[in-house]
């Protein structure tokens, strides 16, 4: 019985947390794209998600000496029986003089499977 509990126990922790991302992807000149599924369920929501990817990218520019930039953005939770939540963020790692930093003009999200 103690196996039991031990066992399942784990397997909580395994759902509740999430998958890997899939780590900072160059898609453009200083533009990265990163996504992520949550394997929480419905005890996550794809804005969960999103916010643990920019941390993650946020992270990644900050390894390069650089400034993080959001470009782009977006998310969906899960739908019960049928998709886990997702996140997927497009940004930039730019150098402190950069002008694009001050840019805020809204971008289109660059899609990268030709469709």
């Amino acid at each position: 019985m103690k196996n039991y509990l031990n066992l399942l126990a784990c397997g909580s922790i395994l759902i509740i947390s999430g998958c890997a991302s899939s780590g900072a992807i160059p898609i453009a000149q200083d533009t990265y794209l990163l996504n992520k599924k949550g394997f929480g369920g419905v005890f996550t929501t794809g804005e969960a998600v999103k916010i643990e990817i920019i941390q993650e990218g946020q992270q990644y520019c900050t390894s390069l000496g650089k400034q993080f930039k959001l470009v782009n953005s977006k998310s969906q939770n899960a739908v019960p029986a049928q998709s886990l939540p997702w996140a997927e963020i497009q940004f930039q790692c730019l150098s402190d003089n950069d002008p694009r930093l001050k840019d805020n003009t809204p971008m289109p999200f660059t899609n990268i499977n030709g469709g």
